[in-house]
């Protein structure tokens, strides 16, 4: 932090201008900790010092004549300003926490406010006198590092540190200290540490140097030593470090520690063997803690196949219930399908017995036609020509479609329509059926049927050909 930034921190929370801010500051060597507390220490102070020289001043005032009664309220008055100025110190003492954070020697208070009894027992002194003591009095160390208020915080006091085993164990083989990194000290050690997600708990030997042992050492302040034996951090920001694992561990390590203790005493137990079971311990943290890794995967893995299962079984029961339904739709599909087959069998049948009927008629229809056709054809013939000398005549001479050849003689007077008649009944078969006479020079179809054969200019003779209508 700049001086510029503790000049500014120190101006709003004491309400001071920049030159007073500027002297506080320089008596406490730039220390906005020291500062803060020089100033509202003042202030109470001189608040009771006056206090104190208003109280001896109205007594002597009202011994005078005229003053007995306010010789009686004035101390009153006094005790008052004494009782507002301590919940003003208090005040002023949160609003300084939500600055500077919360000292170590206020953990228990705060403690107590937020999460009641009971309340481990809290060092109130810095992590190097934590330290220390912890040496002298052969204990371990257990420092939680503290970053922000929430629910994982909440969940790792309620949780642990009001562990009914976790306080027998602060009696016995920890000393509690707690350290706030929005504060300079606590946040240099937990840097220390590696420590990078709060709330973190790290359990630590006191050691007497920095000598003799082959793991990590921390020095801190100068000329104090410890040795991080483990450490019970959160997975992700926000959340509380696993319980169970965290007291599992403080469990094992104040095991270690009272027999490493005893064995010290009788003299059975040398460094570098403290060393041994020291890492061997860790190596069975380490297996626990994978072993119990592995069981909740196995334990998640046959929950979600018990789930697939009954999926599963839910999806047959329903293919089961809906089997009869297939099956009566299907039957019932079947026979409708089956009634349109056999109608459209019966459709067909008569249809064709209908067009078979048809067709035998036609035939006999066409039959009776040609007979009649040839019949009439031979009663033309049998008729006789006109002769030459009777009158005009017309000699026709008629082209058939097979190139077949008819000649015949008729009456200038006859109509076209014998002519036709003739063509028709007398040609060798009747094909085709529809057909039209014409004329190859000058080339016209002869259809006024009614006219004579003199009117349509046949006469003396006409070259005909019989031309199929429909091509």
């Amino acid at each position: 932090m700049s001086e510029e930034d503790k000049l500014a921190q120190v101006c709003e929370v004491c309400h001071l201008d920049v030159e007073a801010a500027r002297h506080l500051l320089d008596a406490c060597q730039w220390n906005v900790e020291e500062a803060l507390t020089l100033h509202f220490a003042g202030d109470a102070l001189t608040s009771q010092s006056q206090a104190s020289v208003q109280g001896p001043s109205s007594a002597t005032s009202s011994s005078r004549p005229g003053r007995s009664e306010s010789s009686d309220a004035t101390p009153t008055a006094a005790t008052e300003r004494v009782g507002f100025l301590g919940s003003l110190g208090k005040v002023v003492a949160a609003s300084v926490q939500a600055f500077t954070g919360i000292a170590s020697e206020d953990f228990d208070q705060w403690f107590l406010d937020r999460f009641g009894q009971p309340v481990p027992a809290f060092c109130k002194t810095t992590f190097g006198d934590a330290v220390q003591r912890g040496l002298s009095e052969g204990k371990l160390v257990m420092a939680w590092f503290h970053e922000a208020e929430g629910p994982a915080t909440e969940k790792f006091c309620r949780e642990l540190l009001q562990n009914e085993l976790v306080l027998a164990m602060l009696q016995d083989t920890f000393l509690l200290w707690a350290g706030d990194v929005c504060r300079f000290e606590p946040s240099q050690i937990a840097r220390l540490f590696g420590l990078t997600k709060f709330p973190s708990l790290v359990l630590l030997q006191p050691l007497a140097n920095g000598f003799g042992t082959d793991f990590l050492c921390v020095e801190w302040p100068l000329g104090t030593f410890c040795q991080p034996l483990h450490r019970c951090l959160p997975e992700q920001d926000g959340s509380a470090p696993d319980i169970d694992l965290a007291i599992a561990t403080l469990t094992t390590t104040s095991q270690d520690f009272l027999e490493e203790v005893q064995m010290e005493q009788e003299g059975m137990l040398s460094q570098p063997h403290l060393e041994e079971q020291r890492q061997r311990r860790t190596a069975q943290l380490t297996e626990a803690r994978q072993l119990r890794e592995q069981q909740d995967r196995e334990y998640e893995e046959a929950l979600l196949q018990d789930q697939l299962a009954a999926v599963r079984r839910a999806e047959g029961g329903e293919e089961a219930e809906a089997l009869p339904a297939v099956d009566a739709a299907a039957e019932a599909e079947a026979a409708a399908e089956a009634a349109r087959a056999a109608e459209e069998k019966a459709a067909a049948e008569e249809a064709a017995a209908a067009a078979k009927a048809a067709a035998k008629a036609a035939a006999k229809a066409a039959e009776a036609e040609e007979e009649a056709r040839r019949q009439r054809g031979a009663e033309i013939l049998a008729a006789p020509e006109p002769a030459t000398g009777a009158g005009p005549t017309a000699r026709i001479r008629l082209q058939l479609p097979s190139g077949e050849r008819l000649q015949r003689n008729f009456r200038a007077d006859q109509s076209l329509e014998e002519v036709y008649e003739w063509a028709h009944c007398c040609r060798p078969q009747a094909k085709p059926k529809c057909f039209e006479l014409c004329i190859s020079f000058p080339a016209r179809t002869l259809t006024e049927r009614s006219s004579t054969l003199k009117e349509l200019d046949l006469v003396p003779s006409a070259a005909l050909v019989l031309r199929d209508a429909d091509s």
